[in-house]
């Protein structure tokens, strides 16, 4: 005895949703494949060496009560982890800052090379306890 489809898609969706792992799978595929490129990253990211950017630290925020100094260095990578750039370090002003807000304001800018679309910001924070 067959049991009622109680499913409020038809008989045929069902049958298109079930598939045997033989089948092909070239009329049920989920995308459309499109061999052509259609952007390169070289032609989007159109950078000079004039172009850079800036990177402001203002200050720290919400430390633990156990943290008296910080230090706070910036650096750019590339996708294999190596420095594209200096690494830049940072302390802050303890005649303005406190334990839990510590003061730093400084700048990094970034010129004079051109940066790869892979590039990564990596903010690093050191406490002495």
């Amino acid at each position: 005895m067959e049991q009622a489809n109680n499913s409020p898609r038809g008989p045929e969706l069902l049958a298109f949703s079930i598939m045997n792992p033989d089948q092909s799978r070239a009329a049920t595929a989920q995308f459309i494949p499109h061999p052509q490129q259609q952007f390169s990253m070289t032609e989007q990211w159109k950078e000079e060496e004039e172009d850079g950017c800036d990177i402001y630290v203002d200050c720290l925020r919400h430390l633990p009560d156990n943290v008296s100094l910080v230090r706070c260095t910036t650096k750019v990578i590339n996708d294999l982890g190596q420095d594209v750039y200096d690494p830049q370090k940072m302390m802050p002003r303890v005649e303005e800052s406190t334990t839990q807000f510590q003061k730093i304001g400084a700048k990094m800018e970034i010129r004079g090379i051109v940066l790869d679309p892979s590039s990564l910001l990596h903010i690093s924070f050191s406490t002495i306890d």
